[in-house]
C-alpha cells in the first residue's frame, strides 16, 4: 500500500490523520465493509453477491422469445378476426 510503517505507528496513535485515500485503500485491498469502517456497523467483510442460478439468463431468454411468439400470433389472429368482421359486414350491407 505504500505507507511507511512510521506513518501507520502515527495513524493508531493519532499523531497524524488517517488520510482518506488510505482508508480507500484499505476497504478496497481487502474488500472491507464502509459502513464497519466508518461506523462499526454491520460485518467487518463485504458480503459477495450470490451468483444467479446457472442457466437463468437463458430461461429468461426463452421466456422472452416466447412472449414475442405469442403476441405475433395474437396480432395474426386479430388479423383475422378484422377481416372476419369486414366480411360479415359487407354481406350484412348487401343483403340490408
Amino acid at each position: 500500500m505504500n505507507t511507511s510503517r512510521t506513518s501507520i505507528i502515527n495513524y493508531k496513535s493519532g499523531k497524524s490523520e488517517v488520510p482518506f485515500s488510505f482508508v480507500q485503500n484499505l476497504i478496497q485491498k481487502y474488500r472491507l465493509n464502509e459502513k464497519w469502517v466508518v461506523f462499526g456497523v454491520g460485518d467487518m467483510f463485504k458480503q459477495e453477491a450470490p451468483a444467479p442460478p446457472k442457466g437463468i439468463i437463458e430461461t429468461q431468454q426463452e421466456q422472452i422469445a416466447l412472449l414475442w411468439e405469442s403476441i405475433a400470433q395474437l396480432k395474426d389472429n386479430a388479423q383475422r378476426d378484422r377481416e372476419k368482421i369486414q366480411n360479415l359486414e359487407r354481406k350484412v350491407t348487401k343483403t340490408g
